[in-house]
């Protein structure tokens, strides 16, 4: 509901910003352009708590029952996994474009990089939802106290090092959004806040390397004699590392070919964020 909300605000802005140009009122158009962008964009980040908070946990379920019973194996049940960590994967290039729309600094994304982007995360998440789904496959109860170790200590990263100034006047507010953008990194990586993204990137995914490499071994060591003589054994085994890496490889090439540049103001690079408060866009420097 809250999306749908969201989308009719922009509707309405994109209304508004018309009437104004028409009316040659260019101020009054910019004001509510920049308003229907931010509106854009924050549906386009509920979007990802929907995909990542519901969508993801149920693919992780629908996975490990199928590998309890692949005999009852059905290629629609593959491909509907398939189809909706794509649609993940678009989410996510969906919400840095609309950010990148939003912030009057920054340059847009053109089709090649949201094409990578899309690939990028497809592939991590891909590997994500496999990997968990193994071990709760494996050790169910383990995996839940496993999943909340990882949101309880990236809800801790978020709170000391990249705490977001979303919901910052209720404390709350913002505690609730560090744990559930917490839970969302189990599956994949978003920023929180503007800033340089190598090092966090950097220590995220190898985080997630090595937890993808332990569930393979954990698979590889303690799954039955008669899955380990299946015909998919391999094939979940390949699935936990290799998209990953390939993900990541996407991701390194979008960052150094594909990724849009700031702005550059009068020879001075700008690093302005804009943000809506009392229905009007202020920008930070």
């Amino acid at each position: 509901m809250a999306p749908i909300l969201r989308f009719t605000d922009a509707l309405i802005y994109a209304i508004k910003s018309r009437r104004a140009e028409r009316k040659k009122d260019e101020a009054t158009q910019r004001l509510y352009y920049g308003l229907m962008l931010k509106e854009d964009s924050d549906a386009a980040l509920l979007r990802i708590f929907e995909c990542f908070l519901e969508a993801a946990p149920q693919q992780v379920l629908q996975t490990s029952l199928l590998l309890r019973r692949y005999e009852d194996f059905r290629v629609h049940q593959i491909l509907s996994i398939c189809s909706s960590i794509i649609g993940m994967g678009w989410c996510l290039a969906a919400y840095q474009r609309a950010v990148r729309f939003a912030q009057q600094d920054k340059l847009n994304m053109n089709w090649q990089g949201s094409v990578l982007q899309v690939v990028w995360h497809f592939l991590v998440t891909l590997s994500r939802i496999i990997s968990i789904s193994i071990i709760a496959y494996l050790f169910p109860i383990w995996t839940i106290l496993a999943c909340f170790i990882h949101i309880f200590c990236m809800s801790i990263w978020l709170q000391l090092l990249d705490r977001s100034p979303f919901c910052s006047h209720n404390k709350i507010a913002e505690l609730a959004f560090s744990v559930a953008l917490g839970a969302v990194y189990l599956f994949t990586y978003i920023l929180p806040i503007e800033g340089r993204t190598r090092y966090r990137y950097t220590v995220y995914y190898i985080l997630c390397f090595f937890q993808n490499l332990t569930c393979a071994l954990l698979w590889y060591f303690y799954v039955d004699d008669a899955t380990r003589n299946s015909v998919y054994f391999h094939l979940v085994s390949v699935l936990t590392i290799v998209p990953y890496c390939i993900g990541i490889l996407f991701m390194v090439v979008y960052y150094m070919f594909f990724h849009p540049k700031v702005k550059v103001r009068r020879g001075i690079t700008d690093t302005a964020v804009s943000f809506k408060v009392n229905e009007q866009i202020a920008e930070v420097s």
